[in-house]
């Protein structure tokens, strides 16, 4: 067998390892849209639930009254906001 023969018998060989390979970047490319998908709906979510706090902690400070709300509750209010403007946290 000559050079020629010995191309010829690598090429499918070649083609077979190429064909696992492009099955395997399909599969990594449909697991890296799950996780972008799952990340797209928790910031989502995390917005809807900010959107929330805000709205009852407007509700009870109103209930407070004009002197302002008790200082646990300025506490309570959104932990993440304040290590974001840090910069441990980012959106």
């Amino acid at each position: 067998m000559g050079l020629r023969g010995m191309q010829i018998g690598k090429t499918p060989r070649t083609w077979l390892e190429s064909q696992r390979t492009g099955k395997q970047l399909d599969t990594f490319a449909e697991y890296f849209e799950t996780i972008g998908t799952h990340l797209k709906n928790a910031q989502k979510t995390l917005h809807r639930a900010d959107k929330r706090f805000d709205k009852a902690s407007n509700t009870l400070d109103s209930l407070v009254g004009a002197s302002g709300p008790a200082p646990a509750i300025e506490e309570a209010k959104a932990p993440w906001r304040y290590r974001k403007a840090r910069g441990k946290i980012s959106a």
